[in-house]
């Protein structure tokens, strides 16, 4: 009783922080804010806050993906490399000591 089904844990509750609302806001607007860490992310005025009101939000959690890469010549140690995520997010990265064309980083 109480667990949910497959017996993992219960999920966290989402995290939550108080933002304030700029002049000119409106209900339904979607706003962006930061996390304590300067990640940013995306939130809806609820209906009935109005400019100026600190209201509490939930803070979508971080889904973090893991991407490897085959480095392509031309890039040697200490150097960035851009690449496209499979979402087709533009990322780069820096290349690594001891790591040459063809190594998967």
């Amino acid at each position: 009783v109480g667990q949910p089904e497959g017996g993992g844990a219960p999920p966290e509750a989402p995290e939550r922080m108080m933002v304030h609302l700029p002049m000119g806001t409106l209900p339904g607007q979607i706003l962006k804010a930061e996390r304590h860490n300067g990640m940013p992310f995306s939130f809806t005025v609820p209906n009935g806050a109005t400019a100026g009101d600190a209201i509490l939000v939930s803070i979508p959690p971080v889904i973090q993906t893991v991407v490897s890469l085959v480095l392509p010549q031309g890039h040697p140690p200490g150097s960035d490399v851009a690449f496209y995520a499979p979402n087709g997010a533009l990322l780069k990265c820096r290349v690594p000591e001891g790591a040459g064309a063809g190594a998967q980083i």
